[in-house]
């Protein structure tokens, strides 16, 4: 049976729609939508954190493939049914394009995010480390010390295990980490 162009016009114009209303709610969970897809941050009265990456990869369900899919189906579906393909056929196309879309979109995202930086700095990775005093800790008082912690140099708050002043410049061994990330030092022979 010979389809009107009008027929066609449609049939390929919902096809177009799909694909912008697709493009517009990626371009937007870009913008303003959180990264949720990775962390998860919780603190409850048993101060439980839990920065979990689940391995670094975002869901296969999350709404930027979703979008990325809707991307693939219109387009495919459009220029199908711009070739006058019949409506299952061109929806055919939609299906393939939208599934590839989707995977080269989760690939690309996840390759974005796996490389984007991070400044959290865990106290307790000093713990055991030696450290330089940059601010002379006073006696039962809090001063400053200089420690590489995962390759970079970290400026932490801290006080002596003994009740002595430990002056700036000296060594010392971060031996635990106090209630607010104070680090607990103790001074190196």
């Amino acid at each position: 049976m010979q389809q009107t162009f009008l027929y066609q016009i449609a049939q390929s114009m919902h096809f177009f729609w799909i694909a912008l209303f697709g493009t517009l709610m990626l371009m937007l969970s870009f913008l303003f939508g959180g990264h949720d897809e990775f962390d998860h941050d919780m603190d409850h009265d048993h101060d439980m954190d839990h920065d979990g990456d689940h391995g670094g990869n975002m869901s296969i369900l999350s709404f930027k493939v979703l979008w990325m899919f809707l991307v693939g189906f219109g387009a495919g579906g459009y220029f199908a049914a711009d070739a006058k393909c019949t409506v299952l056929v061109s929806s055919l196309w939609g299906l393939f394009a939208g599934v590839l879309m989707g995977a080269i979109g989760y690939a690309l995202i996840n390759f974005l995010y796996k490389r984007q930086g991070n400044s959290v700095v865990k106290t307790e990775l000093a713990l055991g480390q030696v450290a330089y005093v940059d601010t002379t800790i006073p006696s039962g008082g809090v001063g400053e010390v200089r420690c590489v912690v995962d390759g970079h140099s970290e400026y932490f708050r801290a006080t002596a295990k003994a009740s002595v002043p430990i002056p700036t410049g000296s060594a010392v061994r971060v031996v635990e980490v106090a209630a607010g990330g104070v680090l607990v030092v103790e001074k190196v022979d």
